[in-house]
């Protein structure tokens, strides 16, 4: 979930929970332009004073910014400040956002199936952002109920595996159209498995994101 800095309380986006949030350019960009543009009018470094990394203060003129926290008060070290400028701080934030809003929707690929099972209505396609964050849709069925609990549905390509398992709640349906909850199980090996409260079903269909351990 987005989160705010600890010093100038800039707004951030958090890149796996609010990976598909569209981009706001008030919230991300022009409110955070503000609290940096106030927090240009730095004080005058005060040596009895405190200061947490990050935070900015004015000394000979020249604007700092904290890379030691000062837990007590003490004379100015050089050593506890690094020299900078609106101008550069304001270029990392943009360089920082432009990372987010310039980035190419991450394609779409087919997902490679088990035999005998078919994709059907949203189909079976997975796709990976730039920051690695797996997105896996399903949607497959085997006829005369031939998908059985605790069995391999598909195996996921190397590059789009977790590092642990990963599971998420599901739907099937009989192919009497009764439908159950059930859970898939997708393991580090690439494994997706279905679990449910039967031993058959016809259809199965779901969605899931998560973090790509490659």
């Amino acid at each position: 979930m987005a989160s705010n800095t600890p010093n100038l309380n800039l707004y951030k986006k958090d890149p796996v929970a609010d990976a598909s949030d569209t981009f706001n350019l008030t919230t991300m960009l022009n409110n955070n332009w503000d609290k940096i543009d106030a927090a240009s009018a730095a004080d005058a470094y005060d040596p009895s004073g405190t200061y947490a990394v990050g935070e900015y203060c004015i000394h000979d003129n020249t604007l700092y910014k904290c890379t030691t926290a000062i837990t007590t008060p003490e004379a100015w070290t050089v050593g506890h400040w690094e020299a900078t400028t609106v101008a550069a701080e304001l270029e990392g934030l943009s360089a920082s956002l432009s990372s987010k809003v310039d980035k190419t929707p991450p394609t779409e690929y087919d997902l490679p199936i088990a035999a005998g099972i078919a994709a059907v209505e949203s189909g079976c396609y997975y796709s990976k952002t730039q920051d690695g964050i797996v997105n896996l849709v399903m949607s497959c069925k085997k006829d005369t109920d031939g998908l059985v609990s605790d069995s391999i549905i598909a195996t996921l390509p190397v590059d789009i595996r977790p590092a642990r398992e990963v599971v998420a709640n599901a739907f099937a349906a009989t192919s009497g159209n009764v439908t159950y909850g059930c859970l898939i199980r997708i393991w580090p090996s690439g494994a997706v498995k279905i679990w449910m409260p039967i031993a058959n079903v016809n259809q199965v269909g779901f969605q899931v994101s998560f973090v790509a351990g490659n």
